[in-house]
């Protein structure tokens, strides 16, 4: 299977299309047709948890700017989205943790379920809170104004949870400038950077110890079990990488990390372990890397449960010692692991109660 083709195969939640015929509603769209034409429908709205191909929601995104007449379609349906009450699962596993870098850092956590595949990493720097996107290759036209939409939705929920008039340090995007980016600038605070090297948005560092006054822990415990329980039933068939993702994200949380190799993955996938190389190579992909991927998700659930010490997520992890996993945890978050913890013990005491 081929980069593209595993865009092809993954699907997304629902609510994707819910939020792209709401601005197609709101411009004076027949939105019934908008959606036939990618083989939607408004019915779709009856099952909150239905998943539908990634394919036709990036098609939806390709021809709704020129549809709409909005070159900067993602900014304004930002916007729009921010505007009202949280209404998908991603909106209120954000409003409902005590700080904004709590409930930011569950939306990354989870974004395998509203987006199919996980392409966004949250790190911590010294001065800013980066969130760089890197989507599959294959992605298509869609990705450009999907992008700028999740950029500014993180930035707009930011401003309504913590009611402070925060701004970006600063916003990049891969693809080139629009003919004009006076309402980007606007929004944002500051002049994107285009034609850029990666897409990555940058927070103030401060802004994730931000309690929010949309924090409600018992919503919090309910939509993040919901999350949980939605990605445990994902489908592994989106790409030989994600479902050996799958099986390894299974074995960790299983306990079982001796069978967390090339050779035993192999086996339960019924593939020779030089053939499962070769394939995840021509996906653009290593066993080391989906392996890296896993624990690092897997590390920032373990560690928001508060009886959980490093040293036991070290173990559930398959690290050898304390000390590699603290090495890895920095790696991929720029922060120690024991700081992430009593960030979030902070963030816990501080939050309304």
């Amino acid at each position: 299977m081929t980069r593209s083709s595993v865009v092809d195969a993954a699907t997304v939640s629902v609510q994707a299309v819910w939020l792209l015929a709401a601005g197609a509603q709101a411009r004076g769209l027949d939105v019934a047709a908008v959606l036939g034409r990618h083989g939607l429908t408004t019915a779709l709205g009856a099952d909150v948890d239905a998943r539908v191909p990634a394919a036709s929601v990036l098609a939806l995104w390709a021809e709704l700017p020129a549809l709409t007449g909005l070159p900067h379609f993602g900014v304004w349906l930002a916007e729009l989205a921010c505007a009202g009450p949280p209404a998908s699962l991603g909106a209120k596993l954000v409003h409902s943790a005590p700080t904004l870098g709590v409930g930011l850092g569950r939306l990354v956590a989870f974004e395998r379920v509203f987006h199919g595949v996980p392409a966004t990493t949250l790190t911590t720097l010294a001065d800013v809170a980066r969130f760089t996107h890197r989507p599959p290759i294959g992605i298509g036209p869609g990705a450009a104004p999907a992008i700028e939409l999740a950029f500014a939705w993180i930035l707009g929920t930011a401003r309504a949870t913590t009611g402070q008039p925060l701004n970006a340090a600063q916003v990049s995007f891969r693809h080139e400038a629009p003919p004009s980016e006076s309402e980007h600038r606007r929004f944002f605070g500051i002049a994107p950077r285009w034609a850029a090297a990666d897409n990555t948005l940058d927070l103030p560092r401060t802004a994730l110890d931000l309690p929010q006054r949309t924090a409600d822990a018992l919503l919090e415990r309910l939509v993040e079990r919901h999350a949980r329980e939605l990605a445990s039933e994902l489908p592994s068939g989106a790409g030989l990488g994600a479902r050996v993702r799958s099986e390894l994200v299974k074995v960790l949380v299983r306990g079982e990390v001796e069978d967390c190799t090339l050779t035993a993955c192999a086996a339960r996938l019924s593939l020779p372990p030089r053939t499962l190389q070769r394939r995840l190579a021509a996906d653009g992909t290593s066993f080391v890397s989906l392996l890296d991927d896993a624990r690092r998700e897997l590390s920032l659930q373990l560690l928001a449960d508060p009886a959980t010490s490093v040293a036991e997520v070290a173990f559930a992890l398959g690290f050898g010692d304390q000390t590699a996993f603290h090495r890895a945890f920095v790696r991929w978050n720029g922060t120690t692991p024991g700081e992430h913890k009593k960030r979030l013990r902070s963030a816990a005491a501080a939050a309304p109660s």
